[in-house]
């Protein structure tokens, strides 16, 4: 039987040609509202301008297997994401699995601390730009023109970074990567650069117990801060992160409409990413391409 193409809303993250690169094999429908995506030379991709007003009407048309890669794209047209809460913002489903993991979890504020230091972030989806952190009295005028709203975080030091990234079924079958990021860019949106599976038996299990109290089904990406034995979850998303080619080394399978059981990837995966340069057309609602320029992949 003939695969459906793979709709991947929110194109211009780095998910979305972490994705194409990985399944080789399948048609993917790279959808986005910005300008400039990467991946014009890959041959089983193809692109669309639609904002994100318009996942509803894709979704009716019925002619791709979609994944959001950034909540603005949800709906519940998809399905998927989706958990207990009927609400994936950051202050909701932090606030919410902070009564059950209080010791692990680092709470969300609406509102500015009065003291000390935090961080500023969008709390339906992240928020684009440099992160924006310091003392509270340096953080007096932050404003939100991305519409993503904004909440406040106490910046707590780390040592290590690691994201546990992965999809859980509505059957309850999960799968799961715990990848140790060892570098990272954060510009206008943040970039892996080079990072390995490890194995982590805590967090796994806290990875697990989180999503199972929040009755999460779909993609996640678990932020946890790592300083000696303590560790702190600082957000989850329900997206994925660029990070498919490792699991399908690691041979899990996260595009099937069902899965079964627990699948964990297994350590010592690794993997570090180059700047490429490609020709791209310009994106617009026009559908028009404009004269090739060069552009970067990381």
């Amino acid at each position: 039987m003939k695969q459906p193409v793979i709709g991947l809303l929110g194109a211009e993250k780095q998910a979305s040609v972490s994705a194409a690169l990985a399944w080789p094999e399948r048609r993917f429908l790279l959808v986005s509202d910005q300008p400039v995506l990467d991946g014009w030379d890959l041959p089983n991709v193809e692109f669309r301008w639609a904002a994100p007003t318009e996942t509803d009407e894709l979704v009716a048309q019925n002619f791709a297997y979609w994944i959001p890669l950034c909540p603005r794209w949800s709906s519940p047209a998809l399905g998927e994401p989706h958990n207990r809460l009927a609400d994936c913002s950051l202050h909701a489903v932090l606030n919410y699995l902070a009564e059950s993991f209080p010791e692990a979890v680092l709470p969300i504020e609406m509102r500015r601390p009065e003291k000390g230091e935090c961080f500023v972030k969008g709390n339906r989806w992240r928020r684009p730009d440099a992160p924006l952190f310091g003392p509270v009295e340096s953080l007096a005028e932050v404003h939100d023109p991305y519409g993503c709203g904004i909440v406040y975080q106490e910046a707590w030091p780390k040592s290590q970074h690691v994201l546990a990234v992965g999809r859980r079924w509505q059957n309850g079958a999960i799968t799961l990567a715990l990848v140790l990021v060892h570098s990272e860019a954060c510009a206008r949106d943040d970039v892996l650069a080079a990072g390995e599976t490890v194995a982590h038996a805590a967090l796994t299990q806290l990875t697990l117990a989180m999503l199972e109290t929040l009755q999460h089904y779909g993609f996640f990406t678990l932020n946890w801060l790592v300083r000696e034995d303590a560790f702190q979850l600082s957000s989850i998303r329900p997206a994925p992160r660029a990070v498919f080619r490792t699991l399908r080394r690691a041979g899990l399978e996260v595009l099937e409409p069902e899965s079964a059981g627990v699948q964990l990837a297994r350590p010592g995966l690794k993997f570090a990413v180059d700047i490429h340069y490609s020709s791209y057309h310009p994106l617009d609602a026009a559908g028009k391409r404009c004269t090739p320029n060069k552009t970067k992949r990381r």
